[in-house]
């Protein structure tokens, strides 16, 4: 069985290098070996396609000449295309709301799993925007991946600070900007595998180390992994557990994802955000720019292989197309 691997250049940074104005390592070409490395010792064959965003015609061709079974996809950008060619592929699909964290906020609320108060910024708000939630909040992207426009400048405190932020935001990336009451406590993220019946990978702690947010600059190699989290109840485990099922089903999410979470203080867990392609790799050493993903350092955790993770979100993805296995 052929396992087609879409990757793209630059996907990993494009959005932060907009943001920052700077250049940066990719590392999408790195992440894809490691992708066909995982694929291949999980026993398939492995066909490497590199996605031309201005030739989408050349990409598809390919796919068809290579008779790719299933083509193993890490983005959201090529999700439409699949579609409509009708080429099965793993993960998320169209149906999901894919990219916007507002809707996503509002869908899982209304099943019950708290998020922190919010309110979307316009331009047209002007000079006279003031906060309706309380304070500190946290501005961020209504679309993004990996803290993408996160910075310590992030979090403000007041209604004019946010605007001048809100506005940098949508200067620089073209989006409208999320502001959310910003709740200091503990970010646990939750990996999650399967369709009809999820379950749960592990829950995963991060420390921020010297930051307030879990930062772009922050994720790059200052981060600290608890696997399984220190100091959780059995209680509390349950909780975040039972809303990240809650939240990965009200969205439509399928084969993988990974749910983020803020404990408060008072041990409640807030939704932040759902990850529809998180990183899977598990770090070996000899990474040039790919940093230890989360997914990755659960599965290490548990004691699976490499590979493990990818026959798994394979044959769930297989199961969904329901094409057997050769």
């Amino acid at each position: 069985m052929k396992i087609g691997v879409v990757w793209r250049k630059n996907r990993n940074i494009e959005l932060h290098e907009k943001y920052l104005g700077i250049s940066l390592p990719d590392d999408s070409e790195e992440e894809c070996l490691m992708h066909c490395k995982g694929i291949r010792e999980a026993g398939y064959d492995v066909e490497v396609i590199e996605w031309y965003i201005n030739n989408p015609r050349n990409t598809i061709e390919k796919i068809y000449k290579t008779g790719c079974n299933l083509v193993f996809n890490a983005s959201y950008e090529e999700i439409c295309l699949l579609e409509a060619f009708g080429i099965p592929y793993s993960g998320s699909g169209i149906d999901l709301v894919s990219i916007d964290k507002v809707v996503r906020k509002m869908i899982v609320a209304h099943y019950g799993v708290p998020t922190p108060p919010f309110q979307v910024f316009l331009k047209n708000n002007g000079e006279d925007f003031r906060l309706s939630i309380p304070t500190p909040v946290i501005v961020k992207p209504v679309r993004g991946r990996s803290s993408c426009g996160i910075t310590e400048e992030s979090v403000v405190y007041d209604s004019r600070t946010a605007y001048a932020q809100a506005l940098k935001l949508e200067k620089a990336l073209g989006q409208k900007a999320l502001i959310e009451t910003f709740i200091k406590g503990r970010e646990i993220t939750v990996g999650i595998l399967g369709n009809e019946h999820p379950e749960i990978i592990a829950l995963l702690e991060i420390e921020y180390t010297d930051a307030v947010a879990n930062t772009f600059e922050n994720k790059k190699d200052k981060e600290i992994f608890h696997c399984p989290p220190c100091n959780i109840g059995k209680k509390q485990e349950k909780d975040i557990a039972n809303a990240a099922i809650t939240a990965y089903k009200a969205l439509g999410a399928r084969d993988y994802a990974r749910i983020d979470f803020i404990v408060s203080d008072d041990g409640a867990p807030y939704f932040l955000e759902l990850n529809t392609f998180p990183g899977l790799h598990m770090k070996s050493g000899n990474e040039k720019n790919l940093h230890s993903s989360y997914i990755g350092t659960m599965a290490k955790s548990l004691g699976w292989s490499y590979s493990e993770v990818y026959r798994r979100i394979i044959r769930h993805a297989l199961e969904r197309y329901k094409i057997k296995e050769r």
